[in-house]
């Protein structure tokens, strides 16, 4: 019964067990903790990253969102963040790039949600590439950091400047 759109009352009509539950392990997976303390699946192994499905895209909708505007701006990017990741002065934002990317104020995950958009595939097979030819090991800086071009000095790489 309500009252006021409040639930004040509650009878069980009718219950019925079509099949006992039964306390079982389905899977286990072994999840790496970054100093964040996000968990992702990203393994790390001769200089090459593997992620799952599920981060694949999110690290390619964070990189097309940074910059989508070709190969090699796309490419400097995901090289930015696993520069970082392999850099003991950003060891305090995670040790992969997908945690470079969510730490806080870092890249447009943490600043706003424009990047959601492009969650799904929805981004280019440049992007694709490039965040594919990084986490296995290629890169096109050794910078840490970027901006969008107008608001540091550097190098100019699609439309950012990195620095």
């Amino acid at each position: 019964k309500y009252q006021n759109d409040v639930e004040i009352e509650r009878t069980e009509i009718s219950s019925n067990i079509i099949e006992e539950p039964v306390d079982k392990i389905i899977e286990v997976r072994k999840k790496v903790t970054n100093r964040s303390t996000r968990s992702y699946s990203a393994t790390y192994s001769n200089g090459v990253w593997s992620y799952s499905n599920e981060e694949f895209d999110l690290l390619c909708a964070i990189t097309a969102q940074e910059c989508s505007s070709s190969y090699e701006g796309a490419l400097a990017v995901i090289t930015c963040a696993c520069n970082r990741a392999e850099s003991t002065k950003w060891a305090k934002y995670g040790s992969d790039p997908l945690s470079q990317y969510k730490a806080p104020g870092q890249f447009c995950y943490s600043i706003d949600n424009n990047w959601k958009k492009r969650l799904n595939g929805n981004y280019s097979s440049a992007v694709v590439q490039a965040v594919t030819d990084a986490l296995n090991g290629k890169r096109n800086h050794n910078y840490l950091s970027f901006r969008t071009a107008g608001y540091a000095s550097g190098e100019y790489i699609g439309g950012n400047v990195y620095f």
